[in-house]
């Protein structure tokens, strides 16, 4: 009986480190990627300024908020408040990032849960998060979007 539980606390400790050891494993990936090169800015931000986002299914959220303001550039702070089991190492990354007030990432750290800080690239073209030509486009007629704020009306997008 004794030697089934000294079995199961060494697999369970093995099985942690090994969870623990993956997450870093990612953390690491998650670095090496380009952040995007561009963000909506939907108006001239002061500091405080925050925005709360939320995955279509409801398993992630994630918050913006404006920490400084320059003459052309914003800076401002990411992270997940909610993340699903499958990747809720999200929850220890905080990004910042400086935003030109034209919208462009000038540049962009990622900062783990023990305070490292590891600059990213910017994504160019041809990578995911490069978005190329940026232009509003008018839509014909008007929608709606329903948030738990409001309901707002779209007139425009960005393609």
């Amino acid at each position: 009986m004794k030697h089934r539980i000294a079995y199961r606390l060494i697999l369970s400790a093995s099985l942690l480190l090994l969870l623990s050891g993956c997450a870093s494993t990612i953390v690491g990936m998650v670095k090496k990627q380009p952040a995007f090169n561009w963000t909506y800015i939907p108006h001239e931000l002061k500091v405080g300024d925050a925005s709360t986002y939320q995955s279509f299914d409801g398993s992630q959220s994630w918050r913006f908020e404006v920490t400084d303001v320059q003459d052309d550039a914003y800076h401002i702070k990411m992270y997940w408040l909610t993340a699903d089991d499958s990747v809720r190492f999200l929850k220890d990354l905080t990004y910042y990032f400086v935003v030109g007030k034209d919208g462009y990432v000038r540049s962009s750290e990622i900062e783990d849960k023990s305070g490292e800080r590891t600059s990213q690239r910017i994504a160019g073209p041809g990578e995911y998060g490069y978005i190329d030509n940026i232009q509003p486009v008018k839509l014909e007629r008007p929608e709606w979007v329903d948030t738990p704020l409001g309901r707002y009306e779209v007139n425009e997008i960005i393609v």
